[in-house]
């Protein structure tokens, strides 16, 4: 235990030395003057948290009290349980798949080679990266705490309410503190039972995502079928409510002693569950696993940006993995395989992020109060469509030597480009229905019918847009065109073909379906065959 903790005390000691550094504190100078001038820090820093926490308060509380779906201290147990669970969820697959231990090649030598009890090992690991995942939920329960306590004193706050801040903060963190102990430790004591011995778990990650994806459908479903809600209801709260009770308890919906019993149970059984757990830890496949990680965290730690970019690139390229499968059909499917591994090995905050803002426009085309604003939206829509659809079939331009050495024809090639693209883009449009399209009324069916030729005619078109913009010189170069007016004003026109379809045969929705459903495949194969005669024409 000592020569572990020793290790371990150690680089906690370093990261908390840099972030004294920061406040310009020296951990290494032991004179009186600068103890004292921690003691001013550490004092001028609690008035600073506080200050800030209690103006980050007022707009939460602000918050909770517009939604007015119930009362605040309801509102803000649901948003903490989100919260939680989504960081759940997120942990749970990440733990799945990769060690949550992470040693340095130091430790690799000095620990993981040696006999020391593994779940001392585990437990002191635990310790040493708990505290970078615990302090933002520390910082949402006092804000929620603190939030509280404004519609209480109706805007009119004086000296004399800090208390009343301090208690209601208080009574929130201390929920929080054991409750996120608790479930981080079970988290992590799964991952330390997928590194037993000489055991690859394979079908684990697998396993985890199908339970991940049954939860996002039944939760779809939940909401969109208020039959399916009473019927996984029971589900639902007896799977929540080792978290929700807590939670409750923390805003003062149950009593604070029940509550933190609760959550410290959860904690004690967290803790043991590791320990048991991490008895048989592999410490040398946890190594392999997280060595490259810490290198990365350290170099980012001190803003080693040249090293940060090397490393991520090199776990892009996928160096140091096993050879990836290879798909056993051969010919076209190739293609789509390829876009799978290069969307697995480049995605990141910024491309779902860009995801996520089509799904926001989508949402806002639907759910407009007026024509102006739909138009406008709509025009939005457009151009983010085109954008995404296209953004796979850039990226393979700016390496064009290798994608003309390809052994497919265009029309293949396209439709491998585009198809993930088209998938995602598909998927999104569905979602948004289910989210925004109550207003649509029996039109929302036909809108869901449309919605992928409608995707693959814009996506065609802004592939035809980018193409008919390329020459050899300027795509050797890595200079790959964007979409221009070309591609917007002929994916307006040709929605415009289908829509007015709909629109003039209103009174036959039927037939109006089947014939706009023809006319966006007739109009997509046209756009399919004249890009990929641009593409052949390129020169």
């Amino acid at each position: 235990m000592k020569p572990v903790w020793m290790v371990r005390s150690r680089q906690v000691a370093q990261k908390l030395s840099f972030w004294l550094t920061l406040i310009g504190y020296d951990p290494h100078d032991h004179s009186l003057k600068h103890r004292i001038y921690l003691i001013y820090a550490s004092v001028f820093m609690s008035i600073w948290a506080f200050a800030m926490l209690t103006l980050a308060a007022g707009g939460t509380a602000t918050m909770l009290t517009a939604l007015g779906t119930g009362s605040v201290n309801q509102i803000a147990t649901q948003i903490s349980l989100l919260i939680f669970g989504i960081w759940f969820i997120y942990q749970l697959w990440q733990v799945s798949r990769r060690s949550p231990f992470i040693f340095s090649e130091e430790d690799a030598y000095l620990i993981c080679q040696t006999p020391v009890k593994r779940n001392i090992v585990a437990l002191n690991w635990f310790l040493g990266d708990w505290f970078s995942q615990a302090w933002p939920f520390w910082a949402i329960g006092v804000i929620f705490g603190f939030a509280l306590v404004e519609p209480q004193l109706g805007g009119k706050i004086s000296s004399s309410d800090v208390f009343q801040y301090v208690i209601s903060g208080f009574r929130a963190l201390s929920v929080f503190f054991p409750l996120q102990v608790g479930l981080l430790a079970l988290l992590w004591a799964l991952g330390a039972m997928r590194l037993q011995g000489n055991r690859e778990w394979h079908w684990l990650p697998r396993l985890v995502l199908i339970g991940i994806l049954l939860v996002v459908i039944c939760l779809l479903g939940s909401m969109s079928f208020p039959e399916l809600l009473k019927l996984f209801a029971p589900v639902w709260h007896a799977v929540l409510s080792p978290m929700d009770y807590p939670l409750q308890a923390a805003f003062s919906i149950h009593p604070w002693v029940n509550g933190l019993l609760v959550a410290l149970g959860i904690a004690v059984v967290g803790l043991a569950a590791l320990a048991i757990a991490s008895k048989d830890l592999n410490l040398s496949r946890a190594a392999q696993e997280s060595t490259q990680r810490e290198r990365l965290a350290t170099a980012q730690r001190y803003g080693m940006v040249d090293l940060v970019r090397e490393i991520k690139q090199r776990n892009r390229l996928g160096i140091g993995r096993a050879p990836t499968r290879l798909p056993a059909r051969p010919g076209p499917w190739v293609l789509l395989w390829k876009d799978i591994l290069q969307s697995r090995y480049q995605i990141g905050s910024g491309g779902i992020w860009n995801w996520l803002i089509l799904l926001a426009i989508s949402l806002g085309v639907l759910l407009a109060p007026d024509f102006g604003s739909r138009i406008l939206m709509f025009f939005y829509w457009l151009i983010a469509v085109d954008q995404r659809m296209t953004s796979r079939l850039r990226a393979d331009l700016a390496n064009w030597w290798t994608l003309r050495s390809l052994p497919f024809h265009a029309e293949s090639l396209l439709l491998g480009e585009l198809a993930i693209p088209w998938g995602l883009t598909v998927s999104i449009g569905w979602l948004a229905l289910i989210f925004g399209g109550h207003g649509l009324g029996a039109s929302r069916l036909t809108v869901a019918l449309l919605i992928p030729p409608v995707c693959m005619i814009l996506g065609l078109i802004s592939a035809y847009d980018v193409l008919r913009q390329s020459n050899t010189g300027m795509l050797l170069n890595g200079n790959v065109p964007g979409i221009s007016w070309l591609a917007i004003l002929g994916g307006m026109l040709c929605l415009a073909l289908p829509a007015g379809i709909t629109w003039l045969l209103s009174q036959f929705r039927w037939i109006s379906i089947v014939l706009a459903f023809a006319t966006s495949l007739v109009l997509a194969y046209g756009a399919w065959r004249v890009a990929a005669r641009k593409y052949c024409s390129i020169s």
